[in-house]
């Protein structure tokens, strides 16, 4: 039985560069984690929060972060999906959500 093919490891170091670039990153804050947070609230709130579902929302931070880290940073014509793998980028998604969870208090179904 073969290994687990490359694209579903996950790159620690990887993951925590990424999370440090979105936490320093002033655009992505304005432009992706204000307006999330914003909406997840709105969901906790009315009571229809889910953990999984805002995983989700939280991946389309991640890739903004992703791509933008990959121009600036790598060399022309590095791929983003080739830098961040998917198993990497759902790692720090789940991450930002579950502190996001702490943060406001709320456990997850």
């Amino acid at each position: 039985m073969p290994g687990p093919r490359l694209r579903d490891l996950i790159d620690k170091d990887a993951a925590r560069e990424l999370e440090l670039y979105m936490s320093n990153d002033e655009g992505i804050y304005r432009q992706h984690t204000l307006p999330i947070q914003a909406n997840l609230r709105k969901r906790i709130a009315r009571g229809v929060f889910d953990a999984d579902r805002s995983v989700a929302l939280w991946m389309y931070q991640v890739e903004a972060a992703a791509k933008k880290y990959t121009r600036q940073f790598d060399s022309p014509g590095a791929r983003w999906s080739d830098v961040f793998s998917p198993a990497t980028r759902r790692f720090v998604a789940k991450r930002i959500a579950r502190d996001f969870m702490a943060e406001e208090g709320v456990l997850p179904r």
